[in-house]
């Protein structure tokens, strides 16, 4: 059969549609497949945006909480033994001449166990703030770890003393670890001095240390009241209230052992807990060589 010109046209015509037809068709795909890409890209972004908001304002939320209990530490811990200083020095001062000798050593001594307590608070307080807003004061260098322990045991002999509990070195003269002196100190120090508060009277307290290959491990052990699964889950968060009283009622307000986190991180080392209740607590941490 012959097709005729004009129905030959048609066809030619028609074809040359269909093609420009399937071309913008093609065309049109890759546009809306580029704006589903855009889309999902966009979407990301979003998501990604999201994410980083809802982390820092988990960071805002936790940055809050610690400050509100910082502030908490400085209204009520550090005006508790400011009132009872006030308190005691006012009835020794008044009271002096009638008070029987015994009276005034027991007066005497209430008023020293405050001005400790303040110290000790005070010095974490400052320790802390100076840790917030000077990133300048880390100095590392080599530390001999027996001369530092033995320095913090002299300090803290008197409390030691005082309930009877033996302290116990168990390091060689030769372990040095690349620390900042004033950090690795005030770290010792609050660990013993918290192994102290809770340890009963006659118990003992062993600072070990080890080895490891690639870094130096420092375990401060005691036998004494020990601590509950949570306690020692959230013991170095300032934003947990999980202080205790010692054996002797001592207070505490758990920011030495958020300090000694810190630094210790400041160091890339690591601090962990091991306790069980009535049998002791073993806190070791991890110092580079």
């Amino acid at each position: 059969m012959i097709i005729g010109l004009p129905a030959f046209l048609i066809i030619i015509y028609s074809g040359i549609k269909l093609n420009k037809d399937f071309e913008q068709l093609k065309d049109s795909e890759i546009e809306t497949k580029s704006l589903l890409d855009e889309i999902s890209i966009s979407k990301d972004i979003i998501e990604d945006n999201l994410y980083e908001k809802n982390v820092l304002l988990e960071k805002l939320e936790i940055a809050l909480n610690i400050r509100h209990k910082f502030f908490s530490i400085i209204a009520h811990d550090l005006r508790s033994p400011f009132t009872s200083l006030l308190g005691f020095s006012n009835y020794f001062v008044e009271d002096f001449e009638i008070l029987a000798e015994n009276e005034k050593k027991e007066t005497a001594k209430i008023i020293n166990d405050s001005i400790n307590k303040l110290f000790d608070l005070i010095n974490n307080l400052l320790i802390w703030a100076k840790s917030q807003f000077d990133n300048n004061n880390f100095n590392p260098q080599e530390v001999t770890l027996h001369n530092t322990i033995e320095t913090v045991f002299n300090a803290l002999n008197i409390s030691a003393f005082k309930k009877k509990i033996n302290l116990e070195l168990n390091c060689t003269d030769d372990i040095t670890v690349l620390a900042d002196p004033n950090m690795l100190e005030t770290i010792i120090r609050n660990l013993v001095s918290n192994a102290i508060k809770f340890t009963n009277e006659n118990g003992a307290i062993n600072v070990r240390v080890s080895d490891k290959n690639d870094f130096i491990l420092i375990e401060v052990i005691d036998n004494g009241i020990g601590m509950s699964d949570y306690v020692a889950q959230n013991i170095f968060q300032l934003d947990k209230n999980v202080s205790r009283k010692g054996t002797s009622n001592e207070s505490g307000t758990g920011l030495g052992l958020a300090i000694c986190k810190e630094f210790i991180k400041i160091h890339g080392g690591n601090i962990s807990v091991k306790s069980e209740v009535g049998k002791g607590t073993n806190i070791s941490f991890t110092l580079p060589k």
